[in-house]
């Protein structure tokens, strides 16, 4: 019983997830100037003060907690705006990154993201991703993508949500299967912000006044 808690124990500290690694679906082709910002706004960074590097926890033999963190060690929203960065160039669009603070009101990353001049500006903003693993995964986010004009007028929204989505599980081998399947859903949920319908249009539209005409989605 004391080896395999103790074997427990060793298998739930220290994992990373390979989020980095994901790839995220790019979108229809498109052209232009596109600035990518991504804002961490997850309760456990902003007021628990947790690492901005932490996606969620390994649980031990007794369900204590463990971190998992990013594997690069890099902050989550520095990883998705990488990821989402990635996915856009693949497109054909010429991508700049913007760097956003935990601490910045929504206001001045929208408002840094257009102040960059790009013809458009993604940004995403993570208010949840947080994976929580014992024999199984269950995995929590709600993140949202918001793509405005050089004026800072937004032209469409996406949303993805949901409470602890269960990702199946391993008895024997829980880390291992976390390491695989997080990843996974990380890159179906930004590659379903970037497919939805009027996100897609108002990308691949072209660029000027009155180019693309979605509106916002709630």
């Amino acid at each position: 019983m004391a080896w395999a808690l103790s074997m427990a124990m060793g298998c739930a500290v220290g994992n990373k997830y390979a989020l980095e690694a994901a790839p995220v679906a790019a979108v229809s082709q498109g052209q232009g100037r596109v600035v990518v910002s991504a804002h961490d706004q997850r309760p456990e960074i902003t007021g628990a003060g947790r690492s901005p590097n932490v996606v969620g926890v390994q649980r031990a033999g007794f369900g204590n907690p463990w971190e998992v963190t990013t594997n690069s060690g890099h902050p989550l929203a520095t990883v998705v705006a990488t990821s989402m960065a990635k996915a856009l160039k693949s497109a054909g669009f010429n991508v700049a990154v913007v760097p956003a603070r935990p601490t910045a009101s929504p206001s001045d990353v929208s408002s840094a993201a257009v102040a960059k001049g790009g013809d458009k500006a993604v940004v995403v903003t993570v208010h949840a991703f947080w994976s929580d693993t014992y024999n199984n995964v269950g995995l929590t986010y709600d993140i949202t993508l918001t793509v405005l004009d050089g004026s800072g007028q937004v032209l469409a929204q996406s949303r993805a949500k949901h409470e602890k989505k269960l990702l199946g599980g391993n008895f024997m081998n829980p880390p291992a299967h976390a390491k695989k399947v997080v990843p996974r859903a990380y890159a179906r949920i930004l590659s379903s912000l970037l497919a939805d319908p009027k996100v897609a249009k108002a990308l691949a539209a072209p660029v000027g006044p009155g180019a693309a005409d979605g509106e916002p989605t709630s």
